[in-house]
């Protein structure tokens, strides 16, 4: 069995399945993505070198039925998909559950329901429609986050000294696993107490940090995706102030690599109270 649950930005939702009154009939732009090789020539060179490849917004429509033999009923289940699937009400999210599995994708809507009588009359006669979406980001994500607390560490390096001395250091590390078919950018919950708190995929060689000390009561919050890039710190309250201008000069938004990565975390204090937790959607090219 398969079917879509349309969320708009309002929060409301409907159900088109293969049930009354909304009966999925198909839905078309869920699998391979166009894709733009990025080529160059260079003079006397026979064919091409390759650069990269990018791709294109995801193009989206979902091909439905309103059955019902109430004439009155009709119209109003008409108007409640026309409220909907509003196009002015921006981006919303639409999920397919197919076999048992759930994917998600964001899109705008870029065709309001349109509605065509068939050539049935009588009780059986169907309302059929067609709506159309752009998915600006083409990704389709897992509807959960996985998350991973990083763990405490304790070591240290020991120097020939009269007296035995240890340069210790306290920190957390994890191994976790990016088990989508692209890299994913992560939400980062660092908790106080911590001096210039900075994570770090090891993977990669990429960290991000603020250069701030932080409250053992504060957090600070940061967003590695490409359209939300955001560093915030929250007090004990729950107020959110933006941090941006505490950014270590160096750090990179940076996202999951294909599979394993080794992410760890390094602060300018020793308190063991500090925890790092690291959350992210995997990412799919397609179901």
């Amino acid at each position: 069995m398969e079917k879509l649950i349309f969320t708009n930005s309002k929060g409301i939702s409907i159900e088109i399945g293969n049930q009354a009154p909304f009966v999925l009939k198909k839905i078309l732009g869920l699998d391979g993505m166009n894709v733009n090789v990025q080529t160059k020539k260079a003079p006397f060179q026979l064919g091409k070198s390759y650069i990269d490849s990018t791709v294109d917004e995801r193009l989206l429509s979902i091909h439905l039925a309103l059955l019902n033999d109430n004439e009155e009923e009709k119209f109003r289940l008409r108007e409640q998909l026309l409220r909907v699937f509003n196009p002015l009400l921006g981006q919303g999210t639409l999920k397919y559950v197919y076999t048992g599995k759930e994917k998600e994708i964001k899109v705008a809507i870029d065709q309001a329901p349109k509605f065509n009588v068939d050539d049935v009359e009588g009780p059986d006669q169907q309302l059929e429609t067609v709506i159309h979406f752009i998915a600006a980001d083409p990704f389709l994500l897992d509807t959960f986050h996985t998350s991973k607390e990083m763990s405490y560490l304790m070591g240290g390096l020991n120097f020939r000294l009269k007296i035995p001395t240890t340069f210790s250091y306290r920190g957390f590390k994890n191994k976790v696993m990016n088990d989508g078919e692209v890299k994913a950018p992560v939400n980062i919950i660092f908790y106080g107490p911590a001096k210039n708190p900075t994570v770090t995929n090891v993977t990669t060689g990429e960290f991000i940090g603020i250069t701030k000390e932080l409250k053992e009561n504060e957090k600070l919050i940061i967003d590695t995706s490409f359209d939300n890039k955001l560093i915030e710190i929250e007090d004990a309250e729950g107020n959110r102030k933006n941090a941006l201008g505490y950014i270590d000069l160096a750090s990179v938004f940076w996202s999951l690599d294909l599979g394993l990565n080794i992410l760890s975390y390094t602060s300018n204090n020793d308190s063991i109270k500090t925890k790092v937790l690291v959350k992210w959607k995997n990412r799919y090219t397609g179901v």
